[in-house]
């Protein structure tokens, strides 16, 4: 995986929390969101939590569920890139939210029950709607593989096939 695909990883899970915050917290504001999520706060957590182990050794998975072996010797350039990708996809979901809960909601009642959709998978399936659908700034393939594998990091057993389902289904009703 390139170092762009690295970062953008990255980003995208900073940009589910925040989505998922927004499912559990209403916000006024996609600002007033960004200023309750800080994310530049929670990489230096995570650094600082590998000096504390050592460097080599992978961060505590209680405070760090998420994490695999990413290399975080970041630039600040790189760092900044993280971030503003993070911002800009969770501004793009919050100022069209209407528009990607309708695309997932459409898809979802005909084939699937709503109680089944749980908070992190409708968060995982609208940042892949407004990335590859909405926004155009990935490919539709590669917003549904990303969301895979944001399913198995985030949800549950059967998340990712969930997940895979419910946008394969909205590509093909495109």
């Amino acid at each position: 995986m390139s170092r762009k695909a690295q970062l953008r990883r990255r980003a995208r899970e900073i940009a589910l929390q925040l989505v998922y915050m927004l499912d559990l917290r209403s916000c006024p504001s996609a600002d007033e969101a960004l200023e309750l999520f800080p994310a530049d706060e929670a990489l230096e957590l995570f650094r600082g939590e590998l000096v504390e182990e050592g460097e080599a050794a992978l961060p505590d998975k209680k405070k760090f569920p998420f994490v695999e072996a990413f290399d975080i010797s970041l630039s600040d350039a790189e760092r900044d890139e993280v971030i503003s990708y993070a911002q800009e996809l969770f501004r793009g979901i919050r100022a069209d939210y209407a528009a990607v809960e309708n695309a997932v909601r459409m898809h979802l009642e005909s084939r699937w029950r709503s109680e089944r959709l749980d908070s992190i998978d409708k968060s995982i399936i609208s940042l892949a709607v407004y990335e590859g659908i909405m926004s155009k700034k990935v490919p539709l393939n590669v917003a549904i593989s990303e969301a895979v594998y944001l399913a198995k990091i985030f949800g549950t057993g059967e998340s990712p096939k969930f997940v895979n389902g419910v946008l394969g289904r909205i590509a093909r009703g495109r």
